[in-house]
């Protein structure tokens, strides 16, 4: 039985057509007994629910799909600038405050992916957000009934399982969501 990792090689992927972009990567891990497991890697990333003064969620529609904003941790980079960095790029908005919820892994299996779970408050607009990407201020109740219905349709290709996740955090911290306990 494999006790400890003695090596890890990257295996090189072809390269992506231009404009496209990915963190995917896939490495093998060699253990002591010579054995070797295959993983499919991808870098960190954020999943944000902006919040505006006037208390919207900040939703964006791009590819037929509304969600919340989110993209990868760059190297280098923490998770509040990442959060930050993707609500101003993807949206043209800018917080007063993150404050990090949650950092679970995308995968409990085997997968070493965190997903940063922020809450981006006093979200103001300052920029145009990115080009191809639709900004739609949504009350939370709306955006809970979007997203509950997405993960309950089978047929939903995205179902936004990490918006889901985002969003009750948040709602639950900021009291929009409660559990009666018998």
């Amino acid at each position: 039985m494999p006790e400890q990792i003695v090596e890890r090689r990257q295996i090189p992927l072809p390269p992506l057509p231009p404009g496209s972009e990915s963190s995917l990567g896939v490495v093998d891990l060699v253990y002591d007994d010579g054995s070797v497991k295959r993983l499919w890697t991808k870098d960190d990333g954020v999943q944000v629910l902006g919040l505006t003064p006037e208390g919207k969620v900040i939703a964006i529609r791009e590819r037929g799909y509304t969600h919340l904003v989110g993209g990868f941790v760059e190297p280098g980079e923490n998770p509040e600038t990442a959060a930050r960095r993707e609500l101003l790029e993807e949206t043209g908005y800018i917080a007063e405050s993150i404050e990090l919820l949650a950092a679970p892994y995308q995968d409990s299996g085997g997968s070493e992916r965190i997903i940063w779970l922020c809450l981006a408050t006093g979200c103001r607009k300052a920029q145009d957000s990115e080009t191809g990407i639709g900004v739609t201020p949504m009350s939370p109740s709306e955006l809970w009934q979007h997203i509950t219905n997405c993960i309950a349709n089978p047929s939903e290709k995205r179902r936004g399982i990490m918006s889901l996740a985002v969003a009750t955090l948040a709602f639950q911290r900021l009291g929009l969501l409660t559990f009666n306990t018998p």
